[in-house]
């Protein structure tokens, strides 16, 4: 038995989004023929670098206003909803990428311009 979490099951040559944060890139990336020795599975986020009780700490100093001047986020959703998916929480985009380099190529790196998560 084969369980993925924080993984999606994808082929060789298969394209996927890799997120970062909500104040990160996205990145576009198709898989290459070694993805086959890890099972066809392939992260489908960077990941949290600290646990949540840990960002949720962090979080009442974290300028959430700041992130809404740059990027769309409904009113509706308060900062609270999101604060463990703040940008600190996150491991760098490009040093993780560099970790799986031989399992994928980049094709595309696109900017976020809106977060509508937990709507």
């Amino acid at each position: 038995m084969l369980i993925r979490k924080g993984a999606v099951r994808i082929s060789q040559g298969e394209l996927a989004v890799i997120l970062f944060n909500l104040d990160g890139a996205v990145v576009l990336v198709k898989t290459r023929n070694k993805i086959k020795d890890i099972f066809y599975s392939l992260n489908h986020a960077i990941g949290s670098m600290m646990a949540r009780s840990n960002a949720k700490e962090l979080a009442y100093s974290y300028n959430y206003e700041s992130l809404r001047k740059r990027i769309l986020i409904p009113e509706m959703l308060k900062n609270a909803s999101f604060k463990t998916e703040a940008p600190f929480c996150y491991r760098n985009l490009d040093h993780c990428l560099d970790l799986i380099k031989d399992l994928i190529s980049i094709e595309k790196r696109f900017s976020i311009f809106a977060y509508l998560g937990q709507i």
